[in-house]
């Protein structure tokens, strides 16, 4: 009988758990990855998919996208089913069948992400990147973040958020000019040696009165009193 031997790279542990799938019966042990490196994942397809070869030698593939490879290369040979699959990739069968279309159009490459290499639509372009360097190095000299964000939006037209103008003012090496508020000096006066020597005022009376006192009832706290 056959056994097929899928690699499983995980993420955060330096181990590799090995599915072996015997006819109907999967098991799974955990073993040692030290000596399992990169070119497993690319050794095994080359043997398997040579046909997708081509597509995959300028393809870079995180641990998690060699795992799927793994498994839906596997799907694909028809040694382990749909259902199976997803099942080790703990995901559901129609995403399984999803990823195995992809797979079989574009080979290795449709296991990276479609977002990948492609510049974000919020991306702030080069230009205005120069432009809050050179404004931070000469005209606003010793502005802190916050103050820098805020006249470059208002004089210098450029809406940005402090968070940008961080991370753009971070890769050029330019700190904030101060990190933390300097302390505020505060003077303690001595307490007077007896109570009564220094009287507080209280602007209105404590929560316990109410608003306003019947004639003739004493108020039951005072709203004097002493140091």
């Amino acid at each position: 009988s056959t056994v097929t031997i899928v690699l499983l790279l995980s993420r955060w542990y330096p181990m590799c758990r090995m599915i072996c799938a015997h006819d109907d019966t999967i098991f799974a042990r955990v073993v040692d990855s030290t000596r399992i490196p990169l070119l497993v994942f690319y050794d095994y397809v080359r043997a398997n998919c040579s046909a997708k070869m081509s597509v995959m030698e300028n393809v870079t593939v995180s641990r998690q996208e060699q795992q799927r490879g793994l498994v839906i290369a596997e799907v694909d040979r028809g040694a382990l089913s749909v259902g199976e699959g997803a099942a080790v990739l703990d995901v559901s069968a129609r995403h399984v069948r999803r990823i195995l279309t992809a797979y079989r159009q574009r080979g290795v490459a449709a296991l990276a992400h479609g977002n990948r290499g492609k510049v974000p639509t919020n991306a702030v372009d080069e230009e205005t990147r120069q432009a809050v360097v050179t404004l931070a190095s000469t005209r606003y000299v010793g502005f802190n973040q916050v103050h820098l964000t805020e006249q470059l939006g208002e004089v210098e037209g450029l809406a940005l958020s402090r968070s940008s103008v961080r991370r753009i003012l971070g890769a050029a090496g330019i700190g904030s000019p101060r990190k933390r508020r300097a302390p505020q000096h505060r003077s303690r006066r001595p307490r007077y040696p007896k109570a009564g020597m220094l009287v507080h005022a209280a602007q209105r009376a404590p929560r316990c009165q109410p608003a306003r006192l019947v004639r003739g009832a004493r108020p039951t706290s005072h709203p004097f009193r002493g140091d």
